[in-house]
């Protein structure tokens, strides 16, 4: 059986490596979440709603949903190509 340090020890190794994947991946999720909204013709400051715990989450959700703005806008041509 494991011993209480023995679990200590492998709860530190796990909580790094967690924290080593978040740092990782915080900037690349965040970047593409605010293309996204560039695609649906929205700010990328919409990003921020997710500083709201369930109701920025539900937000997020929706804004992404949406379809991409037809044509060109402010940021750039269609990614669909229409």
């Amino acid at each position: 059986f494991l011993s209480s340090s023995d679990f200590s020890d492998s709860l530190g190794f796990w909580t790094v490596g967690f924290l080593l994947y978040f740092l990782a991946t915080i900037v690349p999720s965040f970047s593409s979440q605010v293309r996204r909204f560039h695609d649906s013709g929205l700010s990328g400051w919409n990003i921020l709603w997710s500083a709201f715990p369930y109701i920025g989450g539900i937000i997020i959700l929706v804004l992404t949903l949406r379809d991409s703005e037809k044509g060109q806008n402010k940021w750039g041509p269609n990614p669909k190509g229409q």
